[in-house]
């Protein structure tokens, strides 16, 4: 039932399921329905088995298409590996620095074991333990996390609409059916007389 997301063309109110019985069901604008013609024209009931084969059959062909995907996650992978470039070269001063401080730490901790406890040498080495932890969490935060985007991602997404349309259909999962569709769609306008 895509009730939730059909907007009226005309009047931007929702779209509305009226019908009964073995007659057809068929979505009518709900503001012309209720508020009367002085507030929406209204359009004709369009039968709400095609317009919802429509709509599903549009999300599964004409959104993540395969060739226009593939474009896209060349362009992400492209900037990616660009963004791993430049934040390597700033990682490598980052972890000499660790690499120097790491041998701070060592060498403190050597001279305090060979030569007794010393003020000097406690804070030296609680200052080198501290700038060591500070470049660690710096490297950290700098590592780029880099996106892997699946290849065959339009048959999955198309999957996905398939599994929706066809719980769309049954009573007991339709809620959250349409909670998972909203996921991927906001709203369709409904157009009277006008051809997409």
């Amino acid at each position: 039932m895509l009730s939730p997301f059909l907007v009226c063309g005309r009047c931007g109110g929702k779209m509305t399921i009226a019908g009964s019985g073995r007659k057809k069901y068929y979505y009518y604008c709900a503001t012309e329905k209720t508020k009367g013609k002085s507030v929406c024209e209204g359009m004709p009931g369009l039968v709400q088995d095609d317009v919802e084969h429509f709509v599903l059959g549009g999300l599964k062909t004409h959104l993540m298409q395969d060739e226009v995907y593939q474009a896209f996650r060349r362009k992400v992978e492209t900037q990616m590996t660009a963004m791993v470039e430049r934040s390597n070269s700033g990682l490598l001063v980052i972890e000499d620095q660790i690499r120097k401080r790491e041998r701070d730490v060592a060498n403190l901790v050597r001279a305090s074991s060979e030569g007794g406890y010393s003020r000097v040498i406690a804070a030296s080495l609680a200052a080198a333990e501290a700038d060591l932890e500070t470049l660690q969490a710096k490297h950290a935060t700098e590592t780029p996390q880099v996106i892997h985007l699946p290849k065959d991602l339009p048959s999955v997404y198309r999957a996905y609409v398939t599994d929706l349309t066809a719980s769309l259909a049954h009573d007991l999962v339709v809620a959250r059916a349409s909670d998972a569709l909203r996921a991927i769609l906001d709203r369709v306008v409904i157009r009277y007389g006008v051809v997409a």
